[in-house]
């Protein structure tokens, strides 16, 4: 199975020459048109803009910090579930594939007994 991944930094930065891509094996596979659709694919909504917290403060509170809500090993699934959706080329490359990893939580797999917050989003 492809995982599909992408550098913060990426999203920061505008001057970089990979502003905004999502990549497979080191091929771009889409440029972030819509920044705002991205975010909440990510589950940063409007509850989180309104409690002034900036996507990359975001990012870290809910996948990096050591108090995260959420696993980091969840992260390709959810941009899996936005790029299956927006992106043809992703549909294309990965094909089939895509509907066989539905509900192969990885966090999940390896801890049963807890919950992980990702898997309402795929």
């Amino acid at each position: 199975m492809v995982h599909p991944h992408c550098d913060i930094n990426h999203f920061v930065n505008r001057y970089h020459a990979h502003y905004r891509c999502i990549f497979i094996n080191a091929e771009t596979v889409h440029r972030v048109e819509d920044e705002t659709d991205f975010h909440e694919a990510l589950g940063y909504t409007q509850e989180w803009r309104d409690n002034n917290f900036v996507f990359e403060e975001y990012f870290w509170t809910v996948f990096r910090s050591p108090d995260a809500t959420r696993h980091q090993e969840c992260l390709p699934y959810l941009l899996m579930t936005y790029l299956n959706r927006v992106s043809g080329q992703y549909r294309e490359l990965v094909g089939d594939e895509h509907d066989a990893i539905k509900g192969q939580c990885r966090f999940r797999n390896k801890k049963p007994d807890h919950p992980c917050l990702s898997c309402q989003h795929f």
